[in-house]
């Protein structure tokens, strides 16, 4: 299962920051790393597409999916839009609503345009959809749809329910990232103010989808953080992992000068 990391050994732009705070704090830089390492994590999860851990980002990641199932699944009703003939589309609807499927098909078959070949089925349980789903980034490419479901396009159908249950998985590539900044002390930062209710739909998916592993000393310390999600390289591009660990750094150097000047406010109470 391939992973992805962020790797952090040596954090070079904030290390003078670091060295100075050094000698007030007296503490190593493994706890300061973590903490870079955590915001790194939350940055990621909210910069994985759909961007963003608000309603939103939500909706728009379930769209997707509704849009990619739409592709491998016609609806009775595509097909009736695509008979041009309206008389012919008339009856095609009328032998439809009949169960007289041999002679949709028939009617489908001679005055279809783009659905023509493609033929009438119940639901087979998203069997369909899967196979045509890229292994590696879940998405759906192809030139027409594999079948058109019988019982497709109404509330609550099979194929309703399918479109829900599969829609519930959005949220696990986001959960990786997530899972390991809470590993290395909370997922502070991914709830915003107007947020952090919808921000469950990531949260509630993430227990045991990240991985943090911690090496060298505590002077020379080394974290990397993972994402054990196997499309999670594909919903967070290297450019796009890259700004997530500039803003986590930004995010870290204000959150070091915020502890060194808390620092030489006490020891200056303190004299």
């Amino acid at each position: 299962m391939p992973l992805i990391h962020a790797r952090f050994d040596g954090v070079e732009r904030v290390q003078a920051k670091a060295d100075a705070i050094q000698g007030v704090v007296q503490r190593g830089m493994r706890d300061p790393l973590r903490q870079l390492a955590r915001l790194t994590g939350v940055s990621a999860a909210k910069s994985s597409v759909p961007y963003g851990t608000d309603s939103a980002a939500q909706q728009l990641g379930e769209k997707a999916v509704a849009k990619d199932i739409a592709l491998v699944y016609a609806t009775p009703s595509r097909a009736w839009r695509d008979i041009v003939d309206q008389r012919a589309a008339a009856a095609f609807w009328r032998a439809l609503k009949n169960g007289e499927l041999e002679r949709a098909q028939a009617i489908l078959q001679q005055y279809g345009n783009e659905l023509r070949d493609v033929f009438l089925q119940p639901f087979d349980d998203g069997v369909a959809h899967k196979a045509a789903r890229d292994p590696d980034t879940g998405r759906v490419r192809i030139e027409k749809p594999a079948m058109i479901v019988i019982e497709g396009g109404e509330s609550g159908s099979p194929l309703d329910r399918y479109v829900q249950s599969v829609q519930e998985n959005v949220g696990f590539g986001k959960g990786g990232w997530a899972d390991a900044a809470r590993r290395l002390g909370g997922i502070r930062g991914i709830h915003e103010a107007d947020d952090d209710i919808s921000a469950r739909w990531i949260l509630e998916k993430a227990s045991g989808l990240g991985e943090v592993s911690e090496g060298g000393s505590d002077d020379a310390p080394t974290i990397t953080i993972s994402n054990t999600v196997r499309y999670a390289s594909n919903i967070l591009a290297a450019s796009a992992q890259a700004d997530a660990i500039s803003i986590a750094r930004g995010r870290f150097e204000r959150y070091l000068f915020s502890a060194l000047q808390a620092e030489l406010r006490s020891e200056r109470l303190a004299a």
